[in-house]
């Protein structure tokens, strides 16, 4: 009867979804979870080759205590499992958690040991005994293990043989990175399993078994399942099965410790280098898949600037999921975050800060925009608001003034040809890409705006209309270089600050009274002083300045580093747009200072200057407003 139940026990514990593994020999052993706590893995690995409980519980087994001297009778796991069991809370306290206690057997013999892991040889260690005794134990031992590898692995020229179809391999390990990884106290033969017994290790190439999916899980198994089942589900795994493992995307050599002690930055270089190890070669890429894909930087040219996104930004922020930030389910491409907003305004969902911001260094700021993480951009933006508030407070007191009833020059309302078809042109072009540049701007600066466009089309959009603004005034340059048109913006005559004194009457004093505009508008002299003197600023430096600090935001900052630092590249493209805000205001303003609010605006489109042929004034009666 009790042999009955000792089966019913077995067939139960056997059967038993998630929490025992079968051996070849019908053993059950559990590892893992419940009652008997965490372990460091599950044993998958080592209950294929056997191993029972007491291998490793065996102080347990040599104590007098009643209870375990009575399982110890039996030595056999299903006593074990009468009490852990998932559901009594014992501790193993006793057991043994350090590996080199079995896996120093491997490296103590380089021809039997292959006891311990199944084959498993190691290179032999020189130096006498005693001192061999002292490499050989636990820390000790893995890394004089791992030193006899990295002798050549990590050489400052490690061998890069070329395989049969003529693909040259990388073998090398930085040596840096490994020390300081979380497996530089496991000896390289735990992964790297020897097929050929005491010739594994000496043959070149070695005949070790490539480590694989298994092979990670043999140790990292416990509490990863939902990684696990989410990384089956990913398009890697989906599409090229046994060509992707756990090891194309996290560097076994150099996986830190501690991560969150390292810089953020230094993490998303080292597993976006795994990435791009593929992602970057189109020609690996079409091997792999067997089609012809993009690499990485053609597939992301929506991006506004590659290289910082690439250098800043782990790819696994935008392709999983972004609610869960240690999700493995990479999806494919029409899966992956395109929305800008996502990191570049307050309400975005992105992981990245709350991700890095335990991280040595903490986390940039990505919610301003484009903008670095510094006080520029909202110190420019506090100063160009208040400028441009002061500019229009002005024009709508000036202009209350100009309405007010007043002497007007009386005459006949005349006109005649004077702007030629290219300048009126080039001129709308211009104020239409001026209107597209100024919206997109302020959507990418305050993309948290209702009103703003989505950052993506925005930065596009800015980017497309800028080329073009770009190419308009160099066609205007050229056109008035050749024509001799260049003369009315250069300052000539006689006169130095007098003519601008004149003007500047005027626009102060003289258009409240009346008066007849001081210089009059010929073929030969479009411009009064004020504006042959804001246009030849214009000319000179505000276009070429924000033209060009423009252009070189749109390059990688790799190539614009020699040439101005990138946040002064944004502050100067800033301030000057600020600068560009002021005279568009005034320029629309005095465009309503002609013969009637609108004649110079209808002359712009018409090519006909309209203005009043004078034949005196009423002093005695006040003219009505315009």
């Amino acid at each position: 009867m009790k042999r009955a139940w000792s089966l019913l026990l077995l067939a139960l514990l056997t059967a038993w979804p998630g929490t025992s593994l079968a051996t070849g020999g019908g053993k059950s052993l559990r590892y893992g979870g419940g009652g008997q706590g965490t372990v460091m893995f599950d044993g998958r690995l080592h209950a294929s080759k056997g191993f029972r409980c007491a291998d490793c519980h065996t102080k347990l087994f040599d104590t007098q205590k009643v209870a375990h001297v009575t399982m110890a009778d039996h030595f056999t796991d299903k006593a074990c499992f009468k009490c852990h069991n998932n559901t009594n809370k014992t501790d193993p306290m006793a057991a043994s958690r350090d590996c080199a206690t079995c896996h120093r057997k491997v490296a103590s013999n380089a021809v039997t040991s292959t006891d311990a892991m199944a084959g498993v040889i190691a290179t032999a260690f020189t130096g006498d005994d005693a001192a061999k005794a002292v490499l050989l134990s636990g820390k000790q031992g893995a890394t004089a293990q791992s030193t006899a590898c990295l002798s050549c692995h990590g050489a400052a020229t490690p061998p890069k043989p070329v395989t049969e179809r003529g693909k040259t391999l990388n073998l090398h390990v930085d040596v840096a990175d490994y020390q300081h990884g979380t497996h530089a106290n496991i000896p390289c033969a735990t992964c790297h399993t020897g097929q050929k017994g005491a010739d594994s290790f000496t043959q070149v190439p070695h005949a070790v078994a490539r480590p694989d999916n298994a092979t990670c899980l043999s140790c990292h198994n416990v509490g990863l399942a939902h990684q696990i089942k989410a990384f089956g589900q990913s398009t890697h795994a989906e599409k090229l099965k046994d060509k992707v493992s756990c090891g194309s995307c996290h560097n076994p050599h150099a996986q830190p410790k501690k991560p969150e002690q390292v810089a953020y930055a230094s993490l998303t270089a080292m597993y976006n280098a795994q990435c791009l190890a593929c992602h970057d070669n189109a020609a690996k890429l079409q091997e792999l898949s067997g089609k012809s894909v993009p690499d990485a930087k053609a597939a992301h040219a929506f991006l506004t600037n590659w290289s910082a996104h690439s250098r800043s930004v782990m790819c696994v922020e935008c392709h999983t999921p972004v609610a869960d930030p240690n999700d493995h389910l990479i999806g494919e491409k029409k899966t992956a975050v395109r929305d800008c907003a996502t990191c570049h305004t307050e309400a975005g969902k992105s992981l990245i800060v709350a991700r890095a911001t335990p991280h040595t260094g903490g986390a940039a700021p990505v919610t301003s925009g484009y903008f670095p993480p510094n006080q520029v951009a909202p110190v420019l933006s506090t100063i160009g608001g208040t400028a441009v508030s002061g500019v229009f407070a002005l024009v709508l007191v000036h202009g209350l003034g100009r309405a007010w009833p007043r002497r007007r020059p009386v005459g006949t309302l005349v006109s005649h040809d004077l702007y030629p078809a290219f300048v009126r042109v080039t001129h709308w072009i211009n104020a239409g890409l001026f209107a597209i540049l100024g919206y997109t701007g302020l959507s990418v600066r305050f993309q948290e705006a209702a009103w703003a466009l989505g950052l993506e089309p925005a930065t596009r959009i800015h980017n497309v209309c800028g080329l073009l603004l770009a190419a308009n005034f160099l066609a205007y340059v050229i056109r008035a270089v050749a024509t001799g048109d260049i003369r009315q913006y250069l300052p000539g005559g006689q006169g130095g600050m007098g003519p601008l004194s004149i003007q500047a009457r005027y626009y102060c004093y003289g258009i409240f009274r009346g008066e007849p505009h001081p210089f009059p508008v010929t073929r030969e002299r479009r411009f009064n002083p004020l504006q042959r003197t804001a246009y030849l600023a214009v000319f000179l430096i505000g276009l070429p300045v924000l033209i060009t600090s423009g252009g070189l935001l749109l390059l990688p900052e790799a190539v614009t580093a020699a040439i101005a630092p990138r946040r002064f590249l944004v502050a100067a493209h800033y301030s000057i747009v600020i600068g560009f805000a002021l005279f568009v205001v005034g320029h629309l303003y005095l465009a309503t200072t002609g013969a009637t609010p609108l004649s110079l605006i209808r002359g712009m489109v018409t090519g006909r200057h309209e203005e009043v042929q004078t034949t005196g004034q009423h002093p005695d009666k006040e003219q009505g407003p315009d």
